[in-house]
């Protein structure tokens, strides 16, 4: 005779004498926190962050065609962000002092990129906090609500660096007024295009990975970034008759990126969406892809705006799937756990997936029940053993509970094992 509790889970213990459940010690893994230091050595990292933020601010503006201090492809933006990010806010002189020297080189005057130098500055204080405060930090990008926020943080933040720099280049007669608005919205979608673009692919790189990589892995994502190289050069690079002649054919690379997100980590997906982006950029400038209008501004602007849809994703389905990972490897440490108590205990435990009719059970619980170890286990499959006189009963039994739900229902059962003998 057996005595169970059932509809989601059920407790099966023989009855032996002497039978005594077995304490045992198992030493568990201790969780690290892992906080991403923000410490870092002072002048040495500002004047080598300074000097990236000042190649790459220099890079930019020679894409700038609108206007000189105004470029829809700005990767000091994202630079700044993930510095911040990961140096903490201590950081920002090295970002005011190369945005400052950026734009006193470019065009204006000391008042005009002590403005812009300012915008930038407070653009990506604004960014971090806000990444900071609602997102997780330098964890944003763990999860798919993680990476919708850092989009909008972005794309909030980024307001900052325009309103200061097209208004003061305005007021000094730098820029033309009747020309404010486009300048403005070049200088901001580039900015928020920076963030998405280049923050990602700079801050999941200087944190460790925890993905075990082997041979078919390296294959695979070698293969991967192969073809999206083949299929991008042939959308943007002008290898293809149809890439000069303009036809939508950009979002053939799109599935490669997608793959990315599914099979790999969001550190090889933002890598994939930079190399894309990287082809996409130089053959739209040399008038092949999708994307070429009639003005250079206007194509980057088509592009850019492109990118950052893709961006934002297939960030988030990488990160969708990395947290189905975890959660996955919860539930296994999870049933783990619940397998050792009751084999400790000497219990037989079986959890039923109603939906799915699937039910999860120990190994005590096979061994009492007869089942093999490989073999499949569902409530129609266990009824069969339970014995013909209590077989009615028990079915009776789970409708009820079935429609009526709730509360804890016990109830007794025989069952008949394989060699014939009955329990």
């Amino acid at each position: 005779m057996l005595k169970a509790q059932y509809l989601f889970y059920c407790l099966c213990r023989p009855y032996e004498k002497g039978c005594a459940p077995t304490l045992r010690r198992v030493p568990l893994p201790v969780p690290q926190p892992n906080k991403q230091s923000r410490a870092f050595s002072g002048l040495p990292v500002i004047g080598i962050l300074t000097l990236v933020y000042f190649i790459a601010g220099k890079f930019g503006l020679m894409l700038a065609s609108l206007h000189a201090s105004a470029s829809p492809v700005w990767p000091p933006a994202g630079i700044a962000l993930a510095a911040l990010l990961l140096l903490g806010y201590r950081a920002w002189p090295a970002i005011f002092v190369g945005a400052f020297l950026v734009n006193v080189t470019t065009v204006g005057n000391v008042a005009t990129s002590l403005a812009v130098a300012s915008g930038n500055t407070l653009e990506a204080v604004c960014g971090a906090w806000l990444v900071n405060r609602f997102a997780g930090g330098t964890t944003v990008f763990d999860r798919p609500q993680g990476v919708f926020k850092f989009a909008l943080a972005a794309a909030v933040s980024t307001i900052i660096s325009p309103a200061f720099g097209v208004t003061s280049l305005a007021l000094a007669g730098f820029a033309d007024w009747t020309n404010y608005g486009a300048i403005w919205l070049t200088w901001w979608l580039g900015d928020t295009t920076g963030d998405l673009l280049i923050a990602p692919l700079i801050i999941l790189w200087s944190i460790a990975s925890k993905r075990r990589w082997n041979r078919r892995d390296a294959v695979e994502v070698g293969i991967l970034l192969l073809l999206l190289c083949v299929l991008s050069e042939a959308v943007f690079g002008g290898w293809l008759t149809i890439s000069a002649r303009n036809y939508p054919i950009g979002l053939i690379s799109g599935p490669i990126v997608i793959w990315m997100a599914f099979r790999f980590t969001q550190r090889e997906t933002a890598t994939g969406i930079f190399i894309l982006s990287a082809i996409a950029i130089w053959g739209t400038l040399h008038g092949f892809g999708p994307f070429v209008g009639e003005a250079q501004n206007q194509s980057l602007l088509a592009l850019q705006s492109w990118t950052a849809v893709l961006t934002i994703s297939a960030m988030a389905l990488s990160a969708g799937m990395a947290e189905r990972g975890r959660a996955e490897e919860a539930l296994r440490e999870s049933e783990a756990h619940v397998s050792l108590a009751a084999d400790a205990a000497n219990l037989g435990l079986w959890f039923w997936n109603i939906r799915d009719d699937k039910l999860w059970v120990t190994e005590q619980w096979r061994r009492l029940f007869g089942f093999a170890e490989s073999e499949p286990v569902s409530f129609d499959r266990v009824l069969q053993v339970v014995h013909p006189e209590d077989r009615e009963r028990m079915k009776q039994r789970v409708q009820h509970m079935l429609e009526h739900g709730g509360g804890d229902h016990e109830s007794e059962y025989r069952i008949t094992r394989p060699d014939g003998s009955t329990r």
